[in-house]
């Protein structure tokens, strides 16, 4: 079984920041690994509002991946999103979740927005993310 090598991915990670946020620490520190393995620079935060203390600093974020169920409000992800956004607005989001209710959502996706159901693979989570960062 082939591997991708912790600074080995592709031209779409080059120097690319993505923001993790997930609830789940097993699932927010895999996910990081894979990404790390794909050539990206990772932050992580487990919750909404650690996200946005992380989007006002002074590190570039060009994706914020995250789940769509956090622990919290309904829609947390989605408004953890529109919130970074205005912070961030040319940054690109990747919802992840174990349901596939938003992929199947009326009016969705938007352009700069993408979803990735779970559990997903590396090969789905490197097209996704070349795809929106391209």
């Amino acid at each position: 079984m082939a591997t991708v090598g912790e600074s080995g991915g592709d031209g779409a990670a080059a120097r690319r920041t993505i923001l993790l946020v997930d609830d789940e620490p097993d699932v927010r520190d895999v996910t990081a690994l894979l990404l790390r393995r794909l050539g990206f620079e990772v932050l992580t935060a487990g919750s909404a509002d650690e996200a946005l203390t992380l989007a006002r600093g002074p590190q570039e974020i060009h994706l914020l991946m995250t789940d769509l169920s956090l622990t919290g409000a309904e829609g947390e992800g989605e408004a953890l999103a529109d919130s970074f956004n205005q912070i961030r607005p040319q940054a690109r989001i990747l919802f992840i979740s174990g349901s596939t209710d938003y992929e199947h959502a009326e009016g969705r996706p938007h352009p700069a927005r993408a979803f990735l159901g779970k559990p997903f693979s590396v090969q789905e989570l490197r097209r996704v993310t070349s795809e929106l960062l391209a």
